[in-house]
């Protein structure tokens, strides 16, 4: 078995899946982790923009599992902040059910920031085949920019996406989306973290076309008035028309 982190190449097969709001800073690296239970966790460090590489890393669990993309858009910019997994390609090779998590984590953020409140979301996509997976996705984005945090102990103001739960048999796929949830950094640089849940039946492969974390700007107060005033001319209309056939 063999893991596998693939660079550069394999960007172009990825962009169709994922859009990144690319920023012109220097971009931080990206922290992965994967764990089942029963084995050590395994952390590796996804250099940023480090061109063609493979990062082989050996057999890790009753998985094997090739990573063709994974990043982050750290500092951000004004459209979208992003840490984000790209496409996984994970086999259980084990003829019983086995669980595996893959956390996927980066700091620095700073843009967009607030006020107004950005808005938090997350997102997981994928396919699988020869059996059944299913399991859970959350986002979350921390104040004190602390690489996988997700509670709030020490002063940090963590704020966590809506939690994603997901199944699929073959040859079925699934795509969901969480809703916004308001985050206010306040000029602060933020840490952004995924957690994935993923139990695979006996021989079962999936795809992860997608998974990630994002901070997107909400809409500016001028537009959330031009809208109040849109809809008060609606209702204005109607009463006038009521009116108008009372007469």
């Amino acid at each position: 078995m063999r893991i596998q982190i693939r660079r550069g190449l394999c960007a172009a097969a990825v962009a169709g899946a994922m859009i990144i709001g690319a920023s012109a800073s220097a971009r931080a690296d990206l922290a992965l982790t994967f764990s089942e239970v029963g084995f050590a966790s395994l952390t590796i460090q996804v250099p940023s923009d480090p061109g063609p590489a493979v990062f082989p890393l050996g057999p890790f669990g009753d998985f094997t599992i090739i990573a063709s993309f994974g990043t982050s858009n750290s500092p951000g910019d004004s459209a979208s902040a992003l840490g984000q997994v790209g496409t996984f390609s994970i086999k259980n090779n084990n003829a019983s059910s086995k669980s595996l998590n893959i956390t996927v984590s980066a700091q620095n953020f700073a843009s967009p920031n607030s006020p107004p409140p950005t808005a938090l979301t997350d997102t997981v996509s994928g396919s699988v085949s020869g059996g059944t997976v299913s399991g859970n996705f959350q986002g979350f984005a921390d104040t004190n920019n602390t690489l996988y945090k997700t509670t709030t102990p020490g002063g940090a103001t963590v704020t966590s996406a809506q939690f994603l739960t997901f199944s699929a048999s073959n040859p079925n796929s699934f795509s969901v989306n969480s809703s916004p949830v308001l985050f206010s950094p306040a000029g602060s640089s933020y840490s952004l973290t995924a957690i994935g849940n993923f139990t695979f039946s006996g021989g079962a492969a999936l795809t992860l076309s997608g998974g990630n974390v994002q901070v997107m700007p909400t809409p500016e107060p001028i537009t959330l008035a031009s809208a109040g005033i849109g809809i008060a001319l609606l209702v204005g209309q109607g009463w006038l028309r009521r009116r108008k056939q009372q007469g």
